[in-house]
């Protein structure tokens, strides 16, 4: 008897940023550029995240579905992670990217 895995793989993006004026606008310039690049529409909403600064992180919507999320760093994290400047995160969904894109053409 052969055993398959039924675990599945997501294919992410992510970056971070740290230096003395790392903001949420850093953040959300980086993903609107992208998607402008790639010629996606999107949409950004408010969102929140155990990692983020409320008011300071957002979710990325690709026909009314989340591929990404984006914000600064919550100063809790930056000191449990011995950072000293402050630190903005994003990630996109690659794979759900991908098929929204496709859904949209």
């Amino acid at each position: 008897n052969s055993t398959r895995s039924t675990r599945s793989t997501t294919r992410r993006s992510s970056t971070t940023s740290s230096h003395p004026r790392a903001d949420y606008t850093e953040a959300r310039q980086i993903v609107e550029y992208l998607l402008r690049m790639i010629g996606q529409q999107f949409t950004i909403e408010e969102a929140e995240e155990s990692w983020a600064i409320k008011g300071r992180c957002a979710s990325v919507h690709v026909n009314g579905v989340k591929v990404g999320v984006m914000g600064e760093v919550h100063p809790e994290v930056l000191v449990k992670w011995e950072l000293e400047m402050p630190a903005v995160a994003l990630e996109v969904s690659l794979d759900e990217l991908f098929a929204q894109s496709k859904i949209a053409k």
